[in-house]
């Protein structure tokens, strides 16, 4: 299969890899139940809520901005609040992404064919993984990719006439990208960093983009002084930067394999330097690519060495765009033909290899491996025991709002729908009034992720004694006799 050169087949080959990059995202998409995050994300956007209840409810849970829960909340309130549709509204952003990279990729470069980067988005597991996840990940990079599509009109050399229309547009886009996730702050500094130098080479003035960097600027200001009042707290289980960090880049979460991870990452790295000239000194979108992937690993390491830990791989999903754009392009623009074709047919393979070794592949033959929450077996063995009374066991230990978090796991209960005839009878034993319920046995639940493995029992239990015990990945439940 060629992905360099353009031919009659080439959109049946296109149509081919939009197939499976569509299945890939949607095939049992419900396989898994919620992670605890995406009970978050679900409890905030209840579109029966008005709009301060849902801001209440994001500040209290959430550490990052409402954009996406927002969004979601109409999702909601158009298609209807059930936990089986939810994680389509992600699914579909991350599949409308390889469209718009599809027509990003055939502007920026030069003729050549999309089939490339086609495929290696299709076909990245990690953007596949997080496809299928209620959280805000896929509308970041759904956001970033229409942002450096428009990027495009406003760089452009021979049209620098002041535009209310592209000052206002691009702001907007960053806007929302703001809105969405606090990260693409980094993104801004890149597009600082790229004006600033076509003042120094060129002596150009991109004013339309400069204009709109003023108003970014103000606006990242408002918004960093409501985000830090409004923000929940830092969470403590983020582990501090480690200089090892520097050999893997994240690289091994973005492509699957600690070992393809260390074949992009040394692909894109030489790749880099050989085209050195072409991206720093031609100073195009590459070059502003380069920067977007510089300044924010860059500001993310000093941040965590500095103020506070905040190295976790999805919190930059967004770098995987222009990480994928330029290995694309200049695997494309090798001059030797044999050395082209290798580097594409190993990238391809190894992509290939590693995605049957995934779940997103191993389920068409059969593997139906649970890596969430299980749920479902948790309430089916509550359902049919004798006693139905159960609770949450996790509040004592966590950093988020203890009152919210009991709604947000009371909520997706009795929003479950995979267990049919529940007798479920959810208590909160921190009420006041529990007490006096008069409860003799009573399930606890306890999510493990959450409460750092710690599953014992909570302190007004310590006297009680426990009947069974059950395990059911990642979550810990236990019938209680209490005394």
């Amino acid at each position: 299969m060629k992905f360099y050169e353009n031919s009659h087949k080439e959109k049946y080959l296109f149509l081919i890899l939009i197939f499976f990059g569509f299945l890939l995202r949607f095939y049992n998409i419900n396989l898994d139940d919620f992670w605890i995050d995406e009970t978050f994300s679900f409890y905030v956007a209840d579109p029966n809520i008005d709009f301060f209840e849902t801001w209440h409810r994001n500040r209290s849970l959430e550490n990052t901005p409402i954009l996406f829960n927002l969004v979601l909340k109409y999702y909601f309130k158009f298609f209807g609040y059930e936990i089986p549709i939810a994680r389509y509204f992600p699914a579909l952003l991350n599949f409308l992404s390889i469209l718009i990279i599809h027509k990003l990729f055939s502007k920026i470069s030069n003729g050549k064919s999309t089939l490339l980067i086609v495929f290696l988005t299709c076909f990245n597991i990690y953007l596949i993984r997080y496809s299928q996840e209620l959280r805000h990940y896929s509308l970041v990079f759904f956001l970033f990719a229409i942002t450096i599509f428009y990027f495009l009109k406003i760089i452009n050399l021979e049209n620098q006439k002041f535009s209310i229309y592209k000052i206002f547009f691009f702001t907007f886009l960053n806007f929302l990208l703001l809105l969405t996730h606090v990260f693409v702050l980094t993104i801004f500094f890149a597009y600082f960093l790229f004006s600033l130098s076509m003042i120094v080479k060129y002596k150009k003035n991109l004013l339309n983009l400069n204009l709109s960097l003023i108003l970014i600027f103000f606006i990242s200001i408002i918004f960093l002084y409501f985000y830090v009042l409004n923000v929940a707290v830092s969470p403590g289980w983020i582990k501090p930067f480690e200089f090892k960090f520097l050999t893997n880049l994240f690289f091994s979460s973005f492509f699957g394999s600690r070992s393809v991870g260390i074949l992009f990452l040394v692909c894109l790295v030489t790749l880099i330097i050989y085209f050195r000239k072409k991206i720093i000194l031609k100073q195009d979108i590459y070059f502003f690519l380069f920067l977007a992937i510089l300044s924010s690993y860059s500001i993310i390491i000093l941040y965590s060495v500095l103020i506070s830990p905040a190295l976790i791989d999805r919190y930059l999903i967004f770098v995987l765009l222009p990480i994928l754009l330029i290995i694309s392009n200049f695997s494309l623009e090798i001059k030797n033909k044999l050395l082209k074709n290798l580097i594409i047919f190993i990238l391809v393979i190894s992509t290939l290899g590693n995605s049957f070794t995934e779940r997103s592949f191993k389920q068409f033959f059969g593997d139906k491996t649970i890596y969430k929450p299980d749920f479902l077996n948790l309430f089916k063995k509550i359902n049919e025991s004798e006693f139905n009374k159960f609770t949450y066991n996790f509040v004592e230990k966590s950093y988020f709002n203890k009152n919210e978090l009991q709604k947000a796991l009371k909520n997706y209960s009795f929003k479950y729908t995979k267990v049919n005839n529940k007798k479920l009878n959810y208590v909160n034993y921190l009420d006041k009034g529990f007490a006096n319920k008069n409860i003799d046995f009573l399930w606890i639940v306890c999510l493990k992720s959450l409460n750092g493995t710690d599953c014992s029992l909570p302190n007004k239990f310590t006297n009680s004694s426990i009947l069974n015990e059950y395990f059911f990945n990642g979550l810990n439940l236990k019938l209680i006799k209490i005394n």
